[in-house]
């Protein structure tokens, strides 16, 4: 049984798969021209960096593909006009899905360094915080705060200061004619 593996039957004809691996080889390079370029960018360090990179792909791809709706509507009105000449829409519908294919592959691009970048920075181990909490102790320069003062009141608060007693009890008796109230002290 050790010789045993599975495997995946690739049913996509030479020319899908050749393309498949063109696109993915255009994307390595465009990733390797982005980070060794004259300006390389900056290392993305957390997920909210890449998301701020991949939003701002995405409103550039979604530019790209507006312009080929655009360009669907022109060919759609060609339709019905039987003397309007479709070749003008379709060259420009081919310029615009040529320009989203090269937005689209250099966001994959970007995507490809941002999810490099991250792992490297996500898997490095890192040092819990209280393990760093004695060196920052010694690097401070300031005196440490003197601890609260104790309320010697007992644990009463200062609305709780006056003296305690029980709520005066009420008695009544009888007089000749009324009744009337006192209080026991």
């Amino acid at each position: 049984m050790s010789g045993c593996e599975q495997t995946a039957l690739d049913t996509r004809l030479e020319p899908e798969r050749t393309i498949a691996e063109n696109i993915m080889t255009t994307i390595k390079f465009v990733e390797v021209m982005t980070v060794d370029g004259d300006n390389p960018p900056s290392k993305v360090r957390n997920r909210h960096e890449a998301y701020g990179i991949a939003a701002e792909r995405f409103s550039a791809v979604n530019g790209a593909i507006k312009s080929i709706k655009g360009d669907m509507a022109q060919l759609l009105r060609t339709l019905a006009d039987p003397n309007y000449p479709a070749l003008e829409a379709v060259s420009s519908l081919c310029n615009s899905s040529a320009a989203a294919a090269k937005v689209i592959i250099e966001m994959a691009a970007e995507m490809q360094r941002t999810l490099s970048d991250l792992y490297t920075y996500e898997t490095v181990e890192k040092t819990p915080p209280w393990k760093n909490w004695p060196n920052r102790l010694k690097m401070t320069s300031r005196k440490p705060t003197p601890p609260m003062r104790m309320n010697t009141n007992g644990g009463m608060r200062s609305w709780q200061l006056r003296k305690r007693t029980h709520w005066p009890s009420w008695r009544t008796f009888t007089l000749q004619s009324h009744t009337r109230a006192w209080t026991k002290t």
